[in-house]
């Protein structure tokens, strides 16, 4: 029970191919602190949990996990939690292609969604297409979702009551930042927003 907070880096999941080892998260708080989980287990059961969650939380994206998933398709759920310790799982659910490797990390924002990230990408506003502030129409919560492979995926985004849009929850859409452009991208047609 409690607080485990990591103070390295640290890879779980073992170096056999079959059967892999697996991190549960059990009952605990498991605070990356800064650091970086790589589980080397590409199964969609590499993590598992009951009560316990996962803390990111770092506004640099440096508490961050690297699930080494490759082809194993499946839904991977990262089981995110928040420091006020509400459980936000993330779901990477791979259907086809190589995934790689996919570094997740998340962290909260004040209602302006400020802090914005700067690592490792520079985010510098929440603006709409039109220039005019969009933060009122946003959740406040960052994502950083970065796969080294070319995947297609399903992805579930899920936030705490306290963080939801100052306008509110619907027709909520991930959108991502195109850095060259110093923009966001249009929302990806198919989202849902259960």
């Amino acid at each position: 029970s409690g607080t485990k907070t990591m103070m390295q880096d640290i890879i779980t999941g073992g170096t056999y191919a079959s059967p892999s080892g697996v991190l549960n998260v059990g009952d605990v708080v498991m605070d990356l602190n800064s650091n970086t989980l790589t589980v080397s287990n590409a199964a969609s059961a590499g993590i598992t949990s009951a009560a316990g969650y996962i803390v990111s939380e770092d506004v640099d994206n440096s508490s961050k996990i690297n699930w080494q998933i490759g082809t194993s398709a499946g839904a991977h759920v990262i089981p995110f939690g928040n420091s006020a310790g509400v459980k936000i799982p993330f779901t990477f659910n791979l259907t086809s292609g190589d995934a790689g490797d996919v570094v997740m990390s998340t962290y909260a924002t004040a209602a302006n969604n400020t802090p914005y990230p700067v690592l490792p990408t520079v985010v510098t506003h929440v603006r709409d297409v039109a220039g005019v502030d969009n933060s009122a129409n946003t959740v406040d919560r960052f994502w950083q979702i970065d796969p080294t492979g070319n995947p297609t995926a399903a992805l579930t985004f899920t936030y705490a009551p306290t963080e939801n849009a100052v306008n509110g929850n619907t027709s909520m859409r991930a959108q991502r930042w195109n850095d060259p452009y110093d923009a966001w991208d249009a929302p990806i047609a198919s989202q849902s927003n259960p």
